[in-house]
């Protein structure tokens, strides 16, 4: 209990940073945890990681992070936030790898998507969907923060399409990337 109701200030703490691995897959495991957004949780992985990588002596680049993190950054119920939330994030802290944030957003992007994630992410799909019991929703300043990050100029028929254009400015997106399978509208 003490716990869940101190999510926030724990997971912002210095010492969160020095936890063994152990405890960290114990804390983020918990259906809960009382947290302002899935972010807070994504901010907490990506300075552990970054910790660690710093006792290591390795630069704390994106796969020396995911290394680190041994599987924690699936931790994250990366289904539960909105695509703005996942784009900011994954700018910020880059820990999942270019395919799976593109499935993510395909999924958040149209609400009763079927489409099957990776492999990796499929088995855990449920987890990642099911929002913390505890879980506070984000404060309006903190939406009105993100809805400035997400300006865009033109307007898309997906967020991954876009997230996709935008950060990573491949010249060509064929339409069978990012088409829907299944019972997709």
């Amino acid at each position: 209990q003490v716990l869940d109701v101190n999510a926030d200030h724990i997971l912002k703490s210095v010492e969160f940073e020095m936890i063994p691995l152990k405890m960290l897959h114990f804390i983020l495991k918990r259906d809960s945890l009382c947290i302002e957004s899935e972010l807070s949780v994504l901010h907490a992985l990506d300075r552990w990681s970054r910790m660690q990588c710093f006792l290591q002596n390795q630069p704390p680049s994106p796969s020396n992070k995911q290394l680190q993190l041994s599987g924690a950054q699936y931790l994250v119920r990366y289904l539960t936030m909105t695509p703005g939330e996942i784009k900011l994030g994954q700018a910020q802290c880059g820990l999942l790898r270019e395919k799976e944030v593109f499935g993510i957003l395909k999924i958040v992007s149209h609400p009763n998507c079927t489409c099957p994630l990776n492999k990796r992410l499929q088995g855990m799909r449920k987890k990642l969907a099911s929002p913390r019991t505890r879980y506070k929703p984000v404060h309006d300043q903190e939406e009105d923060d993100l809805k400035n990050i997400e300006k865009i100029a033109k307007a898309w028929d997906c967020e991954a399409q876009e997230y996709r254009m935008k950060y990573y400015k491949e010249s060509q997106i064929e339409e069978k990337d990012y088409e829907h399978i299944g019972d997709c509208e």
